[in-house]
């Protein structure tokens, strides 16, 4: 029996919270999450990347449905202005919404083979929402269920839009086991992340930083980023050396690229930090001095 109070509080919901006029939190908890990439300038990058995103342009919902724009870049070489670029990284890096790689693979490649999990997740050959969150493979059972549905979801037009490209000896049926058994995989941080997303608040980001010695991105880990972008992480690649990574397994079509003015093959996440570090302590030193003078 609902309360006077109760009854009260779902009136002044539908007068008020009419359509989606009002984000309130947790407003679209029950939805199912779609993405939508935003082509941006690098500059607008980091700004887009902290503003919620209900006020990002192409925001909307439906009866059933969230669309949430989203950042899909990859950033090629290192701005001649360093101090900046330093600045920027630093930031992201320090955000309590982002998560950082700098060693690849990201993911390991799931060797169990997912042919039977995939049938048994099927209706008439199609995975089917329901019968997948009921696997006894699932990994993601302490989720909520709305976000286990939306994950699912997610797998679903992963598998049927196919952005990670199939390989020349694959059959359909082997690269639909494969994705399948690689979305099943996602790092614990990525999903706590995703646990914390509201989604028409803060976005969780994926800052994944290129370096020479630091391994070789994989398919896995292609299939992993499309994946959370699809959730509605934003996903910044920055590649110094400009070598191929993103574009051997993703059509470029997916994603942004923005191209800066220096390539080089010797900067790492670390000496980013130092770099920043040295610029930090060298403005506290002028402002002592400058405290000094006066």
């Amino acid at each position: 029996i609902r309360t006077v109070a109760q009854k009260a509080s779902e009136e002044l919901q539908e007068t008020i919270y009419d359509g989606h006029s009002l984000h309130y939190p947790w407003k679209y908890r029950e939805y199912e999450p779609q993405n939508r990439i935003l082509q941006t300038t690098y500059d607008e990058l980091f700004l887009l990347v902290q503003e919620y995103t209900h006020m990002r342009q192409g925001f909307e919902a439906d009866a059933q449905h969230v669309y949430i724009p989203t950042l899909f870049a990859k950033i090629v070489g290192i701005s001649r202005n360093k101090e900046e670029y330093a600045t920027r990284l630093q930031r992201l890096m320090e955000d309590e919404w982002t998560y950082t790689v700098n060693a690849f693979p990201i993911v390991q490649k799931q060797r169990a083979n997912m042919q039977f999990h995939y049938r048994d997740a099927s209706t008439n050959g199609r995975l089917d929402v329901e019968k997948m969150i009921q696997l006894s493979v699932w990994p993601y059972k302490k989720l909520a269920i709305p976000l286990q549905k939306g994950l699912a979801h997610a797998i679903v037009r992963l598998i049927d839009e196919a952005p990670v490209e199939r390989l020349p000896n694959e059959t359909q049926q082997q690269y639909e086991h494969y994705v399948f058994g690689q979305a099943l995989a996602i790092p614990e941080q990525a999903i706590q992340l995703f646990q914390r997303f509201d989604y028409a608040y803060r976005s969780p980001t994926v800052v994944a930083f290129y370096e020479e010695t630091g391994g070789v991105l994989t398919r896995e880990d292609a299939i992993l980023l499309k994946l959370l972008n699809m959730l509605g992480f934003d996903i910044l690649l920055f590649n110094p050396t400009g070598q191929r990574d993103l574009e051997a397994y993703i059509e470029p079509t997916y994603y942004d690229t923005h191209w800066l003015e220096e390539m080089t093959f010797t900067e790492t996440l670390a000496s980013i930090k130092s770099y920043r570090k040295q610029i930090v302590d060298g403005s506290k030193i002028k402002t002592i001095f400058k405290r000094f003078l006066n």
